[in-house]
Order: structure tokens, then sequence, then C-alpha cells
């Protein structure tokens, strides 16, 4: 996993300093993942070719969704701008962390 210092531009947070304290704060903590992601999953059931292919999850934040993809079987990139968000998701899952950029 790619761990990025927070650059901080012209005394201003960069939306990635944001969204690392959201993480921290406990945002999508414990909550369900959004409802496209059963829709994904019950395509992969009637396609299942499709878990060979390599999927990209951009905005993967700290896994409500990506991690539920994950786990269905499909090879997917999780892509973030928050390394709190990469890190929660390595916590739960460290067998994806080499695949969270």
């Amino acid at each position: 996993m790619h761990m990025r210092p927070n650059l901080v531009e012209g005394g201003r947070r960069t939306v990635a300093d944001v969204w690392d304290e959201e993480y921290r704060g406990g945002r999508y903590a414990g909550e369900r993942p959004l409802g496209f992601v059963r829709e994904i999953v019950a395509e992969l059931d009637e396609n299942p070719d499709i878990r060979r292919s390599l999927g990209l999850y951009a905005g993967c934040g700290n896994g409500r969704n990506y991690l539920e993809l994950a786990r269905a079987g499909l090879d997917i990139i999780g892509l973030d701008v928050s390394a709190a968000g990469l890190a929660q998701i390595a916590e739960r899952e460290l067998a994806l962390a080499p695949k969270l950029v």
C-alpha cells in the first residue's frame, strides 16, 4: 500500500487531509454498503467470468463498498486520496493491502 504524506499547500488543507480527518473521525464506520454493490454482486453471480477481470474502484475511501466487492470475489484495485481510509481497509483485510493505492 502506498502511503503518501499529508501535504499542505499555501497553508490550506488538501482534499486528502479533509478525508483523512473524516475517516479518522469514524465516517462510514459500520455503515452498510450502498445498493449498487448488491447489483454488481448479482451481475457477478450471473456472469462469473467477470471475476477473472481486474477492476478499479476509484474513490474507495475506507472500504464501505470496496470490501464487499472484494469479498464477493472481484479482483479490484482500490484507489483513494485518503491514506487514512486506505489504512482502515488494510486493517480489516490485510491481504488487500497490495491492491490499495
